[in-house]
């Protein structure tokens, strides 16, 4: 019997290190995501001489901290988080087509809007990690 529990406990403990792995490898290549995407639309915009839309990249990426971090409490308070990661995932998701759109084109509202959305993205799965 005491190997039964033993047995589990190891299988516990395997479960809870692949669910803490995955979570840290979701966490560090969203950060790697926003991070690389904010840089590169900066730097396509001054290679196209369009320095006007570094700070408007900015703001993109700012405003959804600013407008969202209360009802994202609120979601992470009241939702699983499971379901808010996933959720958030899938604008994350949403938001690398449409900045592939945007960059391919060089459709600058549509590299705004991407911003934004990363901006919401993060502003949603932040409170799903706490």
């Amino acid at each position: 019997m005491s190997e039964t529990n033993a047995e589990s406990i190891r299988r516990q403990v395997r479960q809870a290190r692949s669910r803490f792995v995955a979570m840290a490898a979701t966490y560090s290549l969203g950060v790697f995501n926003d991070n690389f995407f904010k840089q590169a639309a900066s730097l396509m915009a001054v290679y196209a001489g369009r320095q006007t839309f570094q700070s408007a990249i900015a703001a993109a990426f700012t405003l959804p901290f600013l407008l969202l971090a209360a009802p994202a409490g609120w979601l992470a308070d009241r939702f699983p988080k499971r379901t808010i990661v996933i959720a958030s995932k899938g604008m994350e998701l949403a938001a690398m087509a449409c900045g592939a759109v945007g960059i391919a084109t060089e459709s600058w509202p549509l590299v705004l809007v991407m911003m934004f959305l990363m901006g919401a993205q993060s502003t949603l799965f932040s409170p799903a990690l706490n």
